[in-house]
């Protein structure tokens, strides 16, 4: 229904034409979408109901135990070759 977010950088094009160009993308978009919630209401399978298990306690602090400090050091690393 709406353009959420655009990133981008342009100097030599204009804001308007700019503006222009993305809201016939965005038009397109919405003829693409609506087709393929036509085709998934004609021929899609129903969508599976998620059913959430509980971890049994000791499970999730074993694995807690065992790989969270790693994980919260990975996710803070500011150097991609030292996470791997």
């Amino acid at each position: 229904d709406a353009i959420l977010m655009v990133e981008g950088g342009a100097e030599e094009v204009p804001e308007d034409i700019i503006l222009e160009v993305i809201m016939a993308a965005h038009e397109e978009i919405k003829k693409i979408v609506a087709f393929q919630e036509d085709m998934t209401a004609k021929v899609g399978k129903e969508k599976r109901v998620f059913e959430c298990k509980d971890v049994p306690a000791e499970i999730s602090d074993a694995v807690r135990a065992y790989g969270h400090d790693k994980l919260d050091a990975a996710v803070r690393c500011a150097d991609k070759q030292q996470t791997h």
